[in-house]
């Protein structure tokens, strides 16, 4: 679990500053954007972490269905993560060819079609 959450924050992170990357580069800098992104990033982790601490203290709950299946609030997060670091990592995968202008197409494989 620890490698989702950590592997997360990490694509998250990644893809906050590879978009301040290319934003400086196009000379469209802006602070805010990034202040904004980063407050992002880390409310993520702290609400996460607490979602976390609840599911290891009462990890007989079962709180939401997650394309079909009815999970507790642990397994919730293992499966949210597992689809962040697939949005995530895809951006910041072509948010780094971008800025390093390499010349080939990276198409994200994430399921638009997922309830």
């Amino acid at each position: 679990m620890w490698n989702l959450f950590i592997g997360l924050i990490a694509v998250m992170l990644a893809n906050v500053f590879f978009g301040a990357s290319l934003a400086k580069l196009k000379q469209e800098f802006n602070k805010e954007n990034l202040l904004n992104g980063l407050f992002k990033v880390f409310t993520i982790i702290a609400g996460t972490g607490l979602i976390y601490l609840c599911g290891y203290l009462n990890p007989n709950i079962m709180v939401v269905e997650i394309q079909g299946n009815i999970v507790n609030l642990i397994e919730g997060i293992r499966l949210i993560a597992i689809a962040g670091i697939i949005f995530y990592g895809g951006k910041s995968l072509s948010k780094l060819v971008e800025t390093i202008k390499i010349n080939t197409a990276v198409k994200s494989i994430e399921n638009t079609d997922a309830k």
